[in-house]
Formats: structure tokens, C-alpha cells, sequence
């Protein structure tokens, strides 16, 4: 599923960058989600469990995956794959790790680590090279 789901998403970035650059974010997000919800539907019928009542924090949850997650990092995601291109964005997106992190600290008290700040750090040092390289590639 891990490989399906990454599959899934890098030609996804591409074909958006590609064919979807004139749709507007928002449709581009329903769709994509459409299109994710329909792939999924095989597994979750053969794997997935009947769902107990859920709780208030489970709907809490389920909210926030579906504003925050799915259309809010999804739409921006997109916004930034036709702002700078998608293999800029898909460099940006080594990122995230980084920010999960910083968000535990922020939220759950979780401690910061020197590796994090490290591991940051190599990261953006990679991304330096990757957009230098791309602009002097562009001027040229």
C-alpha cells in the first residue's frame, strides 16, 4: 500500500503539473480525493471493519484530517507545485519529517534532538544545491 500510495502521488504531482495547471486548486483537490477514495475503496472493503459509533474526538479527528489535511495541505501543495514547478516542490517536500517534529515539540512537549536539527540542516543544505543547480540550468 506504502508503494501504491507513493506511486500514486509522484505521478499525480507530475500529471498535475502537466495537465492540470490551468483547473483550479480546489477542483483539482476534489478531484484528486475522488480519484484516491475510488483506488481505496477494494482495500477497505476486503480489509476494513464496520466502524463502531464514533466519539466526539474521533469526529474531531476525522475533521481535521479531511479541512487540514486532505484540503488544506493537498491545496497547498498544488499552489506550490504551479508556483515553482513540481520538482522543486517535490524537493521542498523532504521537509516534512522536519516539521512533524517541530509540531510534536509545539504540541505534544516532545523533545527537540541535535540529530533533528541536524538532520534539518543536511536537508536544507540539499535543497541550496538542488535550486542553485536548477536556477543556473534556467539562465542558461
Amino acid at each position: 500500500m506504502a508503494t501504491g500510495g507513493m506511486l500514486a502521488f509522484a505521478s499525480g504531482t507530475v500529471f498535475f503539473r502537466g495537465q492540470g495547471a490551468g483547473l483550479p486548486i480546489l477542483q483539482a483537490n476534489f478531484w484528486q480525493s475522488i480519484a484516491g477514495a475510488v483506488a481505496l475503496l477494494p482495500m477497505a472493503m476486503v480489509f476494513g471493519q464496520p466502524l463502531a459509533v464514533p466519539s466526539t474526538a474521533t469526529m474531531i479527528a476525522i475533521a481535521h484530517l479531511v479541512l487540514v489535511v486532505t484540503i488544506g495541505g493537498m491545496s497547498l501543495w498544488l499552489v506550490l507545485i504551479r508556483i515553482s514547478g513540481a520538482s522543486t516542490a517535490s524537493s521542498y517536500h523532504l521537509l516534512n519529517p522536519f516539521f512533524g517534529v517541530l509540531l510534536a515539540y509545539l504540541i505534544l512537549g516532545e523533545p527537540l534532538r541535535m540529530a533533528d536539527f541536524i538532520g534539518a540542516g543536511l536537508i536544507v543544505f540539499g535543497l541550496i544545491l538542488t535550486t542553485q543547480a536548477r536556477a543556473r540550468v534556467r539562465q542558461r
